[in-house]
């Protein structure tokens, strides 16, 4: 609202946000078997079948993961895999299927997921292809709330806040904790981080 506060010390704690596919049923859906964590909801669907939809190595951790759950794991990649051990892993794990090059259109459901519908933009013949899962996770980039500071404080080129192991950033007696670095995409991991940072400002603090 244009309010001003002063202080010796920042700490920045401002999460990312999800890239949304922007269709028909996420919206609704969110919440109902549709997930943007898989390391938090994955063990709701224990042997069902799941999508997972992305194509880094949140995608790819993710669709591993679910893999040892889950009965079968759909891996939509908007665009190529990288040539990495872990793509290697998962082309050979039985129950993953993946698929390249191929556009979200719908996620389908009543009350839960019950499909997802894609259309396919490189390498296939163009068509629309309804796959029946129970869950969908959208492990698309996430963006780092980091633009209060980017223009004084180092970021990677994501924009995901630089810190050292006490959480400091580059400027002096500002830290941060969470999404908004790149140390994990644990919440467990995330509330020892912001404890860590609050304790690291502190002794800034006290030093100053």
């Amino acid at each position: 609202r244009g309010d001003c506060f002063e202080g010796r010390a920042l700490i920045m704690a401002t999460g990312a946000r999800p890239e949304r596919l922007n269709v028909p049923g996420e919206a609704r859906l969110t919440g109902y078997g549709l997930s943007y964590s898989a390391t938090t909801h994955a063990g709701l669907f224990l042997g069902k079948d799941v999508a997972v939809v992305g194509v880094g190595r949140r995608a790819q951790w993710a669709a591993a993961d679910l893999a040892h759950k889950a009965h079968q794991v759909y891996l939509l990649a908007p665009g190529s895999l990288p040539d990495t051990p872990l793509v290697h892993k998962l082309r050979k794990m039985q129950n993953v299927e993946i698929a390249e090059g191929v556009a979200v259109k719908e996620v389908c459901g009543e009350r839960f997921v019950d499909g997802i519908v894609v259309t396919a933009t490189e390498g296939e013949e163009p068509g629309e292809r309804r796959i029946p899962v129970h869950g969908v996770f959208v492990k698309l980039p996430r963006t780092p709330n980091s633009e209060l500071v980017q223009a004084w404080v180092d970021c990677d080129r994501h924009g995901h806040i630089a810190v050292d192991v006490h959480c400091a950033t580059s400027w002096p007696g500002v830290f941060a904790a969470g999404d908004v670095t790149l140390v994990s995409e644990q919440a467990l991991v995330h509330i020892g981080e912001g404890a860590k940072a609050a304790i690291s400002a502190y002794h800034y603090l006290l030093m100053h």
